[in-house]
């Protein structure tokens, strides 16, 4: 730069000299356009192991116009440990459903993931923070069992949403339940619903009542699975008799006040579970 230099002994006045100048040299990186760069990250030993049926990469990283960086990675078997042998594609920050239960094991190098870096302007380069470089696991909660769930309480299925205990206003009681709820039930997943009623005139406890198994009732004309995933359907579900009325001994209650719904899920596979957007329960006298 030509000009007058400006020299200081304290940052805050400055001297002109009108007879030198400053010169410098500014050396830059050179990046190889047409090529990919990658950058390989290994997870340390952990105390526990973390299995996976959905993952979510979050890694800190700056893509300016013209570059890009790709994500890859490799995991281990949830009941093996064996690492996987060829890398996956997922998009960052994006929940990526695995086709099997993966897991980080308590050992080093149990998950890998390689990112490609790519250019295609030689002054520039996209950055990762390999200090901000993270994953996310989800562990699915489910099995394929559902015995014992008419029981009062408990039952063998891992994976159930039971409503909280509703009570009828006076003069309101309800002979009868309907159940919908919109659903994203797959091949190999299923959804039932219960029920558990109380009548005003039953000395009984609401705790003690069993649950009853409802008959889904949804539109014969309607797809019963859904083919793939964000695909919900409306389901419907009501008593299997004629009302929610029921009996005790020789003593038969036609209606109820107190009423809950359990909704039961299932799947053979951990890594594909029935999804419910939203539930509605309606009482009919």
């Amino acid at each position: 730069y030509a000009g007058v230099l400006f020299k200081s002994q304290n940052s805050s006045t400055w001297t002109a000299n009108q007879n030198q100048d400053l010169t410098f040299k500014i050396n830059r990186a050179k990046y190889t356009i047409g090529a990919t760069a990658q950058a390989i990250f290994k997870d340390g030993t952990s105390a526990a192991d973390y299995k996976a049926d959905t993952i979510n990469i979050i890694p800190q990283e700056v893509q300016v116009s013209g570059t890009a960086i790709n994500w890859a990675v490799k995991m281990s078997d949830a009941g093996t440990g064996v690492l996987d042998t060829d890398y996956f594609n997922v998009l960052q920050n994006t929940d990526f459903q695995l086709a099997t239960q993966r897991a980080i094991k308590t050992t080093a190098a149990s998950y890998v993931a390689k990112a490609s870096l790519v250019s295609d302007n030689d002054h520039i380069s996209p950055i990762i923070d390999t200090k901000r470089n993270s994953i996310i696991t989800i562990e699915n909660i489910v099995n394929n069992v559902i015995t014992n769930e008419a029981a009062a309480a408990g039952g063998d299925s891992l994976a159930r949403y039971i409503t909280k205990r509703v009570t009828l206003k006076d003069g309101f009681d309800a002979t009868d339940l309907t159940v919908h709820l919109t659903c994203n039930r797959q091949a190999g997943t299923s959804v039932t619903a219960y029920y558990k009623v109380l009548s005003q005139f039953d000395p009984d406890t609401f705790d003690n009542k069993l649950w009853t198994l409802m008959s889904e009732t949804s539109n014969s004309n309607s797809v019963s699975r859904s083919e793939e995933d964000g695909e919900y359907l409306e389901l419907e579900f009501n008593p299997s008799g004629t009302t929610a009325s029921y009996q005790v001994g020789a003593v038969t209650y036609g209606n109820f006040k107190t009423f809950s719904v359990k909704i039961v899920m299932s799947s053979a596979s951990t890594t594909k579970v029935p999804l419910i957007q939203d539930l509605r329960v309606i009482a009919m006298a």
